[in-house]
């Protein structure tokens, strides 16, 4: 995201991200506790594993879109 930047300070990289970013972050991990806890209401006992998240995020979450391809 633009106005993101990584800085290197010896062998450790740190993150630094807009407040844009820092909103989106939020706005998706907000959004990901609502669709986990209904989850879990349909699922009992089904643990969300990293490919879950990821996968309602890109395909079922409405908040990344494609890019468009010309």
């Amino acid at each position: 995201m633009e106005g993101s930047v990584l800085k290197q300070v010896g062998p450790i990289t740190i993150a630094c991200i807009s407040p844009e970013g820092r909103e989106l972050l939020d706005t998706i991990m907000m959004e990901f506790e609502q669709h986990k806890k209904q989850l879990h209401k349909l699922f009992p006992g089904k643990r969300i594993t990293v490919y879950g998240f990821a996968y309602w995020l890109v395909r079922s979450s409405g908040l990344i879109q494609a890019a468009k391809w010309n």
